[in-house]
């Protein structure tokens, strides 16, 4: 006999050699074994066992489904405080993260309470303020520093405007995107937010970030527990039959609640941006979800939601920064205008970037690659002669003027990078720095390429 299994393993383990006769899908078989253990109730995401809800991960849409669930049946039940317990860190993205943190709020207001519970693992989740959203106009330094991987409670157009600018600079800063991602996501980013702004009816609206270095996508995703798109349409001339209706309208160009409003070009903006990109979209609102992946549309009906009057609205987008976007095309012909380079714009038709304003600062080899890389994604948006100003800048490390100044000679050749880039106001010391980083760097390239003659 095996040592060390305990009566519960054992159980276990006789239920899974059943089962597997039986040739049940893999959640069918947590849900017997949960109910031979003796919890009352079970989801393959969320577990509930009285005011206890267990958040077994957080990569699926349906956590924020099974939560809701959780909760609305435990209310029945006569329970007002809710202990949640959140596992481990594997796969927590923004389309579930994002609506968790907003339901919470929303149930606070009606005088439910919780007590969050972070198992060992799961620290990103807890780091990312599931519990506490992090309200943009009391953080603005914190959100200078870092936007991605944190939920944000936005109140007004300039929470919208600070948390825009700050999540495109970060993706800016650690990847260099194609022509035309920057442009759409600020796009998009603008017009979800103000959508929910606009059209809601709630005070405030959430938002999260992440990029995936391994698949080249940006994630993000903004939620709000407002009225929802059916709510929004039902009275206006647009009429929508149901929920799924709604949705499959909202996305065609000039459907608004109200033409003083809006002009109706939001999601059929965004809807356009990510096809265009051969990215992912999906929309859920007041029990009703719109996904499109590719060229492929599916609805789906059903979907547990907040209440009649809070259907809540979910926007969770993926963009692949691979990948270009004709930002042109995918708004029938209208360009909007690039914030981003307008602001860097001097009277003379070049950027100039300050070095003194960057966050990141000058002295790491780290905080070089995020300038360099922001750096390559202006000249990519501008095609404009950049100017690279040291003015407040006493010294820079050896390492950061290699990461940014000799590495970008390397890439586009001596002649290449006078033609582009501007390095102005520096002191003597700093120039030392940067001429000896840029020899160093040359000559590392004259012997790569002597090496490479010789061996052929």
């Amino acid at each position: 006999m095996q040592r060390g299994v305990s009566g519960s393993a054992t159980v276990i383990n006789q239920i899974n050699q059943l089962l597997e006769l039986c040739h049940l899908p893999c959640n069918w078989k947590a849900i017997f074994i949960m109910a031979a253990m003796g919890i009352k109730q079970f989801r393959y995401n969320v577990e509930f066992n009285g005011n206890v809800l267990t958040l077994n991960h957080m990569s699926h849409p349906k956590v924020v489904s099974d939560f809701i669930n959780g909760i609305y049946q435990g209310s029945q039940k006569g329970y007002s405080e809710f202990q949640i317990v959140v596992k481990g860190n594997e796969g927590a993205f923004p389309d579930v993260c994002a609506p968790i943190a907003g339901i919470m709020d929303f149930y606070r207001i009606q005088g439910i309470d919780f007590e969050v519970l972070y198992e060992d693992g799961s620290d990103y989740i807890q780091n990312a303020h599931l519990d506490d959203p992090l309200s943009v106009a009391e953080n603005l330094h914190a959100l200078k520093l870092t936007s991605l991987n944190e939920i944000w409670r936005f109140h007004d157009f300039e929470d919208v405007t600070s948390l825009v600018n700050a999540f495109v600079n970060e993706i800016a800063q650690l990847a260099v995107c194609e022509i035309g991602v920057l442009e759409g996501l600020t796009w998009c980013l603008n017009e979800v937010m103000d959508n929910v702004l606009q059209h809601s009816g709630t005070s405030y609206g959430y938002a999260m970030g992440q990029i995936h270095p391994t698949t080249k996508k940006v994630a993000f995703c903004v939620y709000d527990y407002g009225r929802g798109i059916f709510n929004t349409l039902k009275n206006s001339s647009h009429a929508p039959r149901n929920p799924v209706d709604a949705i499959t309208m909202a996305v065609k160009e000039g459907v608004t609640r109200d033409t003083d409003i809006g002009q109706g070009n939001g999601l059929w903006g965004l809807h356009n941006i990510i096809r265009n990109n051969s990215g992912k979209l999906a929309i859920t609102a007041n029990g009703a979800s719109y996904s499109l992946m590719g060229d492929t549309i599916k609805t789906y009906a059903k979907i547990p939601f907040l209440s009649l009057d809070n259907g809540a609205t979910i926007v969770d987008f993926q963009i692949d920064y691979s990948s270009g976007i004709s930002i042109e095309r995918a708004l029938g012909g209208h360009t909007p205008i690039n914030m981003r380079t307008i602001s860097l714009e001097t009277d003379s038709g070049t950027l100039k970037y300050s070095l003194e304003d960057r966050a990141s600062g000058t002295g790491t080899r780290q905080s070089g690659k995020r300038i360099r890389t922001d750096l390559t994604n202006l000249y990519n948006e501008s095609q404009t002669v950049i100017e690279l100003d040291f003015s407040g800048v006493s010294v820079v490390s050896s390492s950061f003027a290699d990461e940014v100044v000799g590495k970008l000679v390397s890439e586009y050749g001596l002649f290449g990078f006078n033609q582009i880039f501007r390095l102005t106001n520096m002191n003597q010391l700093v120039q030392s720095i940067v001429n000896r980083s840029v020899a160093q760097r040359m000559y590392q390239a004259f012997v790569d390429n002597d090496s490479t003659d010789t061996d052929e």
